[in-house]
């Protein structure tokens, strides 16, 4: 299975000063990340050995924290899920493994769409996660969640 999340809501690009690279989650970032990371966690249960990666970017770095916190993971960064990834990079062996990665839109929509064979696209909300199956004959999207709760 590999679980895309959408960091959580970060401060706003016209209201921060800073490189985006360094754009943090605003307090209420942080509490959703958190509602989502333990609600969430019936998926958890269902990995083996999952390696969760994320952005180098402070916004999913702290996202994949709050996961890797509470689903009792370590978070590795990765720099091949910087803005601009498209699902690519992935190998064959990769989508036998239990993956979580933390990432951006518009890039975590195209490699939904990618990683499906072009069978699921979502507008991801800050924060949500898709879980993608692999198996069976087809990768297929087995949930969709926001900090709200189930929206699929």
């Amino acid at each position: 299975m590999i679980i895309l999340i959408r960091h959580g809501k970060a401060v706003d690009v016209n209201e921060w000063n800073g490189p985006d690279n360094d754009r943090p989650l605003t307090e209420e970032g942080k509490e959703r990340t958190k509602k989502l990371a333990k609600g969430s966690r019936f998926l958890r249960e269902k990995l083996k050995n999952p390696l969760l990666y994320t952005s180098p970017y402070l916004r999913a770095y702290q996202t994949a924290a709050i996961f890797g916190d509470i689903w009792k993971l370590e978070v590795v960064k990765n720099p091949l899920f910087e803005p601009g990834w498209d699902g690519s990079g992935l190998s064959l062996d990769d989508k036998k493994k239990d993956i979580i990665i933390v990432g951006h839109m518009p890039d975590l929509k195209e490699a939904l769409f990618s990683l499906t064979g072009g069978q699921a696209t979502i507008e991801f909300q800050p924060p949500s996660l898709a879980a993608i199956s692999f198996s069976g004959d087809k990768p297929r999207l087995v949930a969709y969640l926001t900090w709200k709760g189930v929206e699929i």
